[in-house]
């Protein structure tokens, strides 16, 4: 399910349950809400909220409405949790803005924070207020100012503190600037992507206009920033209603209108109007004889009109031709009075402009031939033009030359169907599904391919390389890197030669070549690789491809990560993630894989939380294609599940584990490793929660993760160290600390062999050790062992909390044992 259909179901459950008597409703909502877990508790959660909130507005407050209805400011130093004011920014609807900063110390930032005015809202608000608080702290999109925190202050009043902005109104900015027409469409659509992005988490900005579109510019480069978006606005019965006048739809201004996201859509119509007109719509700007961008200028006097065709970069009689028609038509159906005659959603409006620019028939107006067909010719000027020459010289040699193509064409079809079908037939083998399977038969076929392929498809080239690069990523699908580098390597030299080293082609080569290396351990080559990439990229975007260069950003943090160098894949992941977002659909391929990389480092920087949210956004997208079971979605599921293990929410951890038992069976089969590493990380989320019974549980999964590996890669394979150590641990809060001390020493030589003695598996042996000492009463060999443990988490990860959190807990048992020993 989708999250703006959860949203809309959650918000009509609320309805419902508040309609009944209260002791009802808990009982309704679990009825009614059992199939989905996740909603059920966000329900839950809200009437909780809800009711408490009915309950706190019975109280006086006397004091607050007297403050609001003066219009009081606060005075500086006014502390909301870590943050204090600064100074007044405005005052809305729904409260004050200030400009504040972080006070506690923690860290250097300046911020908006908003204030709420509690008499603006009522109990139901307040239940949303809270909910769509946390929809738009987890949006994350370069257009979208970032919510930093939330709270209530001493008087009840909801805050949220905001990215601050020192940027200007788009408008004043395209005026100022004199940016052309075609550059304040490319900045408005990129205002667009944003607003599609926040409709896609069910949350509606509903004050679309100049002053909460700021533009500010980063390295020469404009960028729109979204702010204040209404939160709990016009969620009935507030006293003002939620938008300003010329850009608040008809059923925004309609007591009893409903606001959907195309309230948002006749918002933008009217941004984008005032940013072709040069002012906005009049209050009333509705229905079909509404005046149009081009009415409103051809109506003005001529020096004005002259004054606004110049900061467009026009003269006036271009300007004016240039926004009849087309761009007065999307306007006009943006703007629509009824709300099913404008665009449905904020991307077919992006669309529709994105036709405009390319010089494409909009959809917007009414169906045009003639217009179409110039268009065409505009757009393809020069090759109708030579079209038109050479006619009469194709038709003349037809004839004579049909019989002597088909045959050269049959015989290029004959090769390209060689070459692709063996191309297809090697693709379709899934390689989320052949992970986990027996790769003997499978290396066969590859490698008598690999062999077949430079002799057979000698004469078609572009064939040739099409079916190595299959092969390359069938044997890194199968768990072959190693196998996939020289195909990969072949394939590299080809391109170079056939197309130039610079070329789309062998960046997308090295794409692949970089990711092999780094599969197969060798990550300096790897880094070398996708570094040399991106600064040919990175050089001229427009020939590679827009997304291209991030993509290959995101891999190298990747590599980085396995390097150690864990600042720098963190600044280049999120560098990519961004570019991503802002260029390819929300559900894109390479988009998910940023994210998923993302997330990962943002857990070993300790941030949970954002790794948390982030990571469940991206199994969302993927699950509404693939389906929650599919391999790729049940791996990026068990990641969760570790981020839930590294934030000790250990029974978040256990109820992602349980649930993938049966799928990951299903999908891998029931000797697969993914099923064995299941099983490990769920006796680690049962053991962590403590008590006889629940460590209990925990040994058996810890022995079929342990049995597997042992049985599958020997006793040396790194994976098998890993789970061993995690059953010796086991075996210590099993009451078997001799047995766990044991264990963990023959584990501590293996890891500082197979994984190297400065590793997180080593220092990790070591805590484990260090326990099992102290249990044991040894407190000085406790004491060596902790400390080593201490130095390498510094040295992999600074003074980072989350990571640091298991050792420094660990030295602080170490030292109440020391202070209780004789």
């Amino acid at each position: 399910m989708s999250t703006a259909i959860r949203w809309q179901r959650l918000q009509d459950l609320f309805h419902a349950a508040c309609e009944l008597p209260a002791d009802a409703r808990d009982a309704f909502a679990r009825s009614s809400a059992s199939d989905d877990p996740l909603l059920l508790d966000e329900l839950l959660r809200m009437l909780d909220i809800e009711s408490q909130a009915t309950h706190r507005m019975r109280k006086p407050a006397v004091s607050v409405m007297e403050l609001l209805a003066s219009n009081a400011t606060l005075p500086p130093g006014t502390r909301f949790g870590p943050w204090a004011i600064d100074e007044p920014l405005g005052h809305g609807g729904m409260g004050a803005v200030y400009l504040a900063h972080r006070a506690d110390g923690a860290y250097q930032r300046q911020v908006a924070l908003k204030l709420i005015d509690r008499i603006g809202l009522d109990s139901q608000q307040r239940a949303f207020f809270e909910v769509e608080r946390q929809m738009l702290a987890q949006m994350r999109h370069p257009v979208i100012a970032l919510i930093h925190d939330a709270g209530t202050d001493a008087d009840d009043r909801p805050w949220l503190v905001m990215e601050y902005i020192e940027g200007e109104p788009i408008s004043r900015y395209c005026e100022n600037h004199a940016l052309p027409l075609r550059e304040r469409l490319a900045l408005f659509l990129r205002v667009c992507d944003g607003v599609q992005h926040a409709h896609q988490k069910g949350v509606v900005h509903r004050d679309i206009k100049p002053a909460n579109v700021l533009v500010e510019e980063v390295d020469g480069i404009a960028r729109p920033r979204i702010i204040d978006f209404g939160i709990a606005a016009g969620i009935g019965g507030t006293a003002q209603a939620a938008g300003t006048p010329g850009y608040m739809s008809p059923e925004q201004r309609d007591p009893n209108g409903r606001c959907d996201s195309r309230c948002d859509v006749y918002a933008l119509g009217a941004l984008l109007y005032e940013l072709m007109a040069g002012e906005r719509p009049p209050a009333e700007n509705a229905g079909p004889d509404a005046p149009t961008p081009s009415h409103r200028l051809a109506t003005i006097p001529d020096d004005t009109l002259r004054a606004h065709a110049r900061q467009c970069g026009s003269t006036p009689a271009a300007l004016l031709s240039t926004l009849r028609s087309d761009l007065d038509w999307i306007v006009r159906k943006a703007m629509a009075e009824d709300p099913e005659q404008r665009y449905a959603s904020v991307a077919l409006l992006a669309e529709d402009l994105g036709r405009y620019l390319d010089g494409y028939p909009v959809n917007a107006a009414p169906p045009r031939r003639a217009q179409a067909v110039r268009k065409f010719i505009r757009r393809h000027r020069i090759g109708t033009v030579a079209a038109a020459t050479v006619l009469l010289a194709l038709v003349c040699g037809l004839v004579a030359t049909t019989w002597a193509l088909q045959r050269a064409e049959r015989e290029a079809t004959r090769a390209r169907v060689t070459s692709d079908f063996l191309g297809s037939v090697l693709s379709s083998v899934d390689p989320d599904f052949a992970r986990d399977l027996d790769p003997t038969l499978m290396l066969r076929v590859l490698d008598d391919a690999a062999r077949r392929t430079a002799v057979e498809l000698a004469e078609d080239p572009e064939g040739r390389l099409a079916v190595e690069l299959v092969i390359a990523e069938s044997y890194t699908g199968i768990g072959q890197p190693r196998k996939a580098i020289p195909q990969l390597q072949a394939a590299r030299e080809q391109v170079n030669a056939r197309f130039g080293s610079d070329s789309h082609e062998a960046l997308l080569v090295a794409q692949r070549l970089g990711s092999a290396l780094v599969d197969a351990g060798q990550y300096a080559e790897s880094e070398a690789v996708l570094r040399e990439a991106i600064d040919v990229a990175s050089r001229d975007p427009r020939r590679t491809g827009p997304t291209l260069e991030a993509d290959l950003r995101s891999r190298l943090s990747w590599t980085l990560r396995q390097r150690s160098q864990m600042e720098e894949a963190m600044v280049q992941a999120q560098r990519a993630y961004d570019a991503l977002e802002a260029r390819v659909p929300e559900n894109h391929p390479q988009l998910l894989d940023a994210g998923l990389r993302l997330s990962i480092l943002l857990s070993d920087a300790g941030k949970y939380d954002e790794a948390i949210a982030l990571l469940q956004e991206m199994i969302a997208r993927r699950a509404e294609d693939l389906g929650i079971d599919h391999p790729r979605v049940l791996n990026m599921r068990l990641s969760l599940s570790v981020f839930h293990l590294q934030k000790r929410d250990y029974a978040g951890a256990e109820t992602i584990l349980k649930a993938m038992l049966e799928p990951v069976a299903s999908q891998f089969g029931a000797d697969s490793p993914t099923l064995a590493m299941v099983h490990g990380n769920l006796g680690g989320a049962l053991r962590q929660q403590g008590g006889v019974a629940r460590i209990a549980e925990a040994g058996p999964h810890y022995r079929f993760a342990y049995e597997h590996s042992l049985r599958h890669n020997g006793p040396d394979a790194p994976m098998t160290v890993i789970v061993r150590g995690n059953h010796a641990n086991w075996l210590r809060d099993n009451g078997q600390a001799q047995e766990s001390r044991d264990e963990l020493l023959a584990v501590l030589a293996l890891a500082e062999t197979v994984f190297g003695p400065e590793t997180s598996a080593t220092a990790e042996t070591l805590r484990g050790l260090g326990l099992s000492q102290i249990a044991l009463g040894d407190l000085a060999a406790a004491r060596a062992s902790l400390e080593r443990s201490l130095a390498i988490h510094i040295t992999l990860f600074g003074n980072a909390d989350g990571p640091l959190a298991r050792i420094r807990e660990s030295i602080a048992k170490l030292e109440a044992a020391e202070a209780a020993a004789p």
